[in-house]
């Protein structure tokens, strides 16, 4: 079973801490490090570091080598985007303050990176070679590969990490600044998603309506405008509030339905309102695994990105349209035939020793 977060850095680091309190970062050891009130998430907000650990930071396993890993490469990747912050022309920095339009707290504060020039990855890898056993080594060649694959000229590029439920980072996806090239690093099963479990230290609540919802939309982008117009919204209003809780899918094929319904029993989705009513899919793969609600942007071959900038400085103007587009949402319940498909499965004899009775086994529904 998964520790605390608190429980880790007493066990592992020796710092006494509590859910929603600031302490000493056990890796920078400036006291910017601030632990999730739910107990799930710590994160450094210290420029420098921004190194966090998990609930499941404790938990061992044959890919728990490669993780580790990951978390260095994101560590490096985006304190390299936060350095181009400094840096004059055209990067990958601009392209997301400029270009596209993001707060540059919320740059600071999201699973963003960029690859930097002349970076090895086989350095990390061959570090973590020594006494790991035949499978763990399986895992840490290919993921190596698949990740050689994607660096290898791709310096400047722009890194989106994803992670699952458990904030363990399980993919990565590279593209092309002011273009729309894209790599796509997958080691495991699970394709996670982009940008939950964001959060500020401190910070009061969104707004009564965003307390208790999940929003996942389809493209980072469309995940990174709405937590931009929440800043400036807030910033307008002398307010303070916390991020709203929002991820992103990825897009209708890539996205993790399974990582989805462990986040939230009824998640709210956002989207893209295609000529072609291809983002409606999204919704409607989803169904297949989860009751939903979801929501579209009201002009046609428009997504929830296009929508907000639509508004260009009147942030006010486009919250509240936002919430109303939230408030009008549709219900979207389940497919009975999945249900009927899962409760099928479950029925099934499991072993030998399965208890339950004759007739509670291989019955249809």
């Amino acid at each position: 079973m998964p520790k605390n977060v608190s429980l880790i850095l007493g066990d592992k680091y020796g710092i006494i801490g509590r859910p929603g309190q600031k302490v000493e970062c056990p890796f920078c050891r400036h006291k910017t490090f601030s632990i999730k009130r739910d107990d799930t998430l710590g994160k450094c907000f210290h420029p420098s570091c921004g190194r966090y650990i998990t609930a499941w930071g404790g938990e061992l396993s044959s890919a728990s080598p490669v993780q580790e890993i990951l978390q260095q490469v994101f560590h490096d990747f985006h304190v390299a985007l936060l350095a181009q912050a400094d840096q004059t022309g055209s990067n990958a920095y601009r392209y997301l303050i400029e270009e596209r339009k993001i707060h540059p707290q919320v740059v600071v504060d999201s699973m963003l990176g960029v690859v930097p020039g002349e970076y090895s990855v086989g350095d990390l890898f061959e570090a973590a070679r020594t006494d790991l056993k035949e499978k763990e080594l399986v895992i840490l060649t290919q993921a190596e590969e698949k990740l050689r694959r994607c660096t290898d000229g791709s310096a400047g590029w722009l890194c989106f990490f994803y992670t699952d439920a458990y904030h363990r980072i399980v993919g990565i996806r590279f593209r092309k600044p002011y273009e729309k090239q894209i790599r796509y690093f997958k080691p495991f099963d699970q394709a996670g998603l982009f940008g939950h479990g964001l959060f500020k230290p401190h910070k009061h609540d969104a707004e009564s309506s965003f307390n208790d919802i999940m929003i996942v939309t389809e493209g980072e982008f469309n995940q990174l405008q709405l937590q931009s117009l929440l800043l400036r919204h807030s910033e307008a209003k002398g307010k303070d509030l916390d991020y709203i809780n929002a991820c992103a899918a990825g897009g209708i094929h890539n996205a993790d339905y399974d990582c989805i319904r462990k986040l939230a029993r009824q998640p709210i989705i956002c989207y893209d309102n295609d000529a072609s009513e291809a983002g409606i899919e999204l919704v409607e793969r989803a169904r297949n695994v989860i009751s939903v609600e979801a929501f579209t942007t009201p002009r046609a071959d428009s997504d929830l990105d296009s929508f907000i900038r639509y508004f260009n400085e009147d942030h006010s103007s486009a919250w509240e349209a936002l919430k109303k587009l939230v408030a009008e949402r549709q219900s979207y319940p389940r497919l009975y035939e999945a249900v009927a498909q899962e409760v099928f499965r479950v029925r099934q004899r499991h072993s030998n020793n399965d208890q339950r009775r004759e007739h509670e086994i291989n019955k249809e529904v």
